[in-house]
């Protein structure tokens, strides 16, 4: 009951988290990485209300991120990545106010990253590569000052790269790869530094310095007009000399035919003063 540190971390344990071990109510960390366990992350860990880490990495678990796990505000150090987890982040890792590492990389996570995050003003790492994250990235993690590394590479993340990231004095490392971003990239910063950020495998993406080798915003918007006018000039040339083509042809076929009626019966040409001469 006194337990405070439990390791089994590489080795070949599998099945599930037995859920006795949130018994162990004095425990601070707590790592299991590097096995095969899988099914849920149990509930009961929840009740380790003075755990500081817990590293699940590496191992078979799926199903949704616990929330009450998000429950134990004295997590320092949350590592979940390598897993098959499903659903969203949940919004209660605002409860996380004291922590300084997030990683949930690596497994199928989807939806937006929630607002509430920008509470954990002491996050330092935030790792959340190859997932199914969608949206854009919230204006609170404005907040998060203190960031060293964020990767949110291979995930479906869209809208402009928030200016606000360049006012992140700490911040030595930033991967958006491989997502949706698009727009103008900012130019101050981290962003003054090609080997710190990572931007490829956004094709709306523009600007920034040379050796991000982003093509130029104009000229993609220049580009981008001459692909739509150009075509459409030609298509208008090429319609009106049909047109005109189609209507020499009627002229010249209908200059060639006898005035008829609707009926079509042919009239002679003749002047007034014939008719009254033959008509009487």
């Amino acid at each position: 009951q006194e337990l405070q540190i439990l390791r089994f971390s590489n080795n070949k344990f599998s099945g599930n988290i037995p859920s006795f071990l949130g018994n162990l109510s004095l425990l601070s960390k707590l790592g299991l990485s590097g096995n095969n366990f899988y099914g849920r992350i149990p509930s009961s860990l929840g009740k380790c209300q003075i755990l500081e880490e817990l590293n699940l990495e590496q191992n078979n678990f799926s199903g949704t991120i616990t929330r009450e796990v998000m429950s134990i505000s004295s997590l320092l150090h949350l590592n979940l990545s390598q897993n098959h987890l499903t659903g969203f982040l949940p919004v209660e890792i605002g409860n996380l106010k004291n922590l300084e590492v997030l990683d949930v990389s690596d497994n199928m996570l989807s939806g937006e990253i929630p607002s509430t995050i920008g509470t954990c003003v002491k996050l330092r790492l935030l790792y959340m590569k190859s997932n199914n994250f969608q949206g854009i990235l919230p204006l609170s993690l404005s907040y998060l000052r203190g960031m060293e590394e964020i990767d949110l590479s291979v995930n479906n993340f869209s809208g402009k790269v928030p200016e606000y990231l360049e006012s992140f004095s700490f911040l030595q490392k930033l991967n958006l790869s491989l997502n949706d971003f698009e727009g103008a990239i900012p130019e101050s910063g981290i962003f003054m530094n090609a080997t710190a950020v990572f931007v490829k495998g956004n094709p709306k993406l523009c600007g920034g310095i040379p050796e991000l080798q982003l093509h130029s915003c104009n000229s993609r918007g220049s580009t981008l007009n001459l692909n739509l006018i150009i075509p459409t000039i030609f298509g208008l040339l090429g319609l009106i000399l049909m047109f005109c083509f189609l209507y020499l042809c009627w002229f010249q076929k209908r200059a060639k035919m006898p005035h008829s009626n609707f009926l079509g019966i042919t009239f002679l040409k003749l002047s007034y003063k014939s008719l009254v001469k033959a008509t009487d």
